[in-house]
This record gives structure tokens, C-alpha cells and sequence, in this order.
């Protein structure tokens, strides 16, 4: 329940930043995306050349993320992941750390793609930053369905991991 607060109070107190990006990449032919600016209406702790660069380096997180849960690359998942991460998955159910990596250990074989799009920068205070996204996902059988995701990360010893994600479902 304090995950789903935290998350919430993040993106109302973001609501100012209006940062996009659609990166066209699928899964298998992944290149770092660069995002584009479509204005800053707000204040906020960073100049705006600096929240591209943000945006652009948890972007690139995202796709290692997405890539190495489908694939069950726990180890690059155990990195990306901060030890008090919560997950709150498109079903409602809380998962922890070592719940989300555990379950992601088999991977995802019915997973065919994915595409990230959307993205905006929500929230950049210091080293705390938060992102939404929507996510596509085509199945073996052609499938689609979509989440709209938000996940917060934090800076620590130079490098960007994620404390707290949620996934809703979409369509």
C-alpha cells in the first residue's frame, strides 16, 4: 500500500514535466533511443538537457529490463533491481524483489515482441527519477495486449536501479 502512495504522490508532484519519447525498437534489435523534448512547462531540480539524458539512460534500463525478463536473465535483473524494490503487477498482486526475479526465472517463452512507447520523464528530484510508459506485448499467437507502466529509480554509487514499478492494464 505505501508503494501505491509513494507512486501516486511521485506523479502528481511531477505533473509539470512534459517530456516525450517513442522508440521505435523491438526487443531483438535494440539501440539507445533519444528522447525529444516537447517542452518544459514547470520547474524542476534539472535543466532540461539534463533530463534528456536522464530519460534517455532509463530508457535504455527499461530495454535491458524487458529483454532480460522475457529471456529469465536473472543476474542482469538481480543488478537492475534495488534490494527494496516493489512490484505492483497488472493483476493487483505485491511482489518483492526476490518474488519478481524468482518469477521471471523461466523467462517468458510465449512472448513473441514488445515495444516501448510514450515515454515521459514524470519526475527528476536529485536522485530520485520516475517514468511512464506504455508497453505492447505480442504473444506467439499474435496477440497483443498493453500496459501503461510506471516505475521510479534511484541514483545510487553512479548508477540508476528501480525501487518501485506498477503495470496496468490497458487493453
Amino acid at each position: 500500500m505505501k508503494s501505491i502512495l509513494m507512486i501516486a504522490l511521485l506523479v502528481v508532484a511531477a505533473s509539470s514535466c512534459n517530456f516525450s519519447n517513442k522508440p521505435t525498437n523491438k526487443n531483438e534489435e535494440r539501440s539507445t533511443p533519444t528522447p525529444k523534448a516537447s517542452g518544459n512547462t514547470g520547474e524542476t531540480s534539472a535543466p532540461a538537457n539534463d533530463q534528456a539524458d536522464v530519460l534517455s539512460e532509463l530508457i535504455a534500463i527499461e530495454y535491458r529490463w524487458k529483454t532480460a525478463k522475457y529471456k529469465g536473465d536473472t543476474a542482469t535483473l538481480e543488478t537492475i533491481f534495488a534490494d527494496e524494490f516493489t512490484n505492483v503487477a497488472e493483476n493487483g498482486k505485491t511482489y518483492t524483489k526476490a518474488e519478481w526475479v524468482a518469477l521471471w526465472k523461466r523467462g517468458d517463452p510465449t512472448i513473441k515482441s514488445w515495444e516501448m512507447s510514450d515515454a515521459r520523464l514524470e519526475s527528476l528530484e536529485g536522485n530520485k527519477a520516475t517514468i511512464t510508459f506504455t508497453n505492447t506485448l505480442k504473444n506467439k499467437k499474435s496477440r497483443t495486449s498493453r500496459t501503461k507502466d510506471m516505475d521510479t529509480f534511484i541514483k545510487r554509487d553512479g548508477r540508476w536501479q528501480v525501487i518501485a514499478s506498477q503495470s496496468t492494464k490497458i487493453s
